[in-house]
């Protein structure tokens, strides 16, 4: 693949055409997957990592003087191994810093909120965290806490927060 090829991919991504974002889908994901499998962590480790390493090259392509100097399945090699390597640092330093136990927390004085609460208890202790301050700080707050997280960017922090509050439903849907 010649450096012209490389900028034919950007071109496809910046007008949003599927069959190509597919093609370098389907080319990249497998090798960003055993990469991630291979450093302890799982398919859908591996698809977060993926999908935030194509959202920069998507992000980068939207800049019409940016040029691809490697191949596109190289730069989301590249992208997806500092994310997660960024994520494992992440885990190591929250599991390094005492986290507060959710069984831990007071219970509300009055009972309306009584059962948010049973249901914030039976999250994960990362979950529990993250919603707990994306609920409780203003917006401008929660992007600071985004970056404390090791998130690299808002989109990121959302993404985790939507998949933090489907665990919360899914707990509540087992009751």
């Amino acid at each position: 693949m010649d450096p012209q090829q490389y900028n034919e991919w950007l071109s496809a991504l910046r007008t949003g055409d599927r069959p190509a974002c597919e093609a370098l889908y389907s080319e990249c994901f497998p090798a960003v997957e055993r990469m991630v499998l291979l450093r302890g962590g799982t398919r859908p480790d591996a698809e977060d990592a993926f999908q935030e390493a194509f959202m920069a090259l998507c992000q980068l392509a939207a800049d019409s003087s940016f040029r691809l100097t490697a191949p596109p399945s190289h730069f989301l090699l590249a992208a997806a191994r500092r994310q997660w390597l960024k994520r494992l640092r992440e885990r190591e330093r929250l599991s390094s810093q005492p986290l507060p136990d959710p069984a831990d927390c007071p219970e509300p004085a009055h009972t309306p909120l009584a059962p948010l609460y049973a249901v914030l208890k039976r999250l994960t202790q990362h979950c529990f965290l993250l919603l707990s301050k994306a609920f409780l700080l203003p917006k401008k707050q929660q992007e600071k806490v985004a970056e404390e997280l090791g998130y690299k960017n808002r989109h990121s922090f959302d993404n985790q927060k939507y998949k933090c509050l489907q665990q919360a439903r899914k707990i509540v849907r087992k009751g």
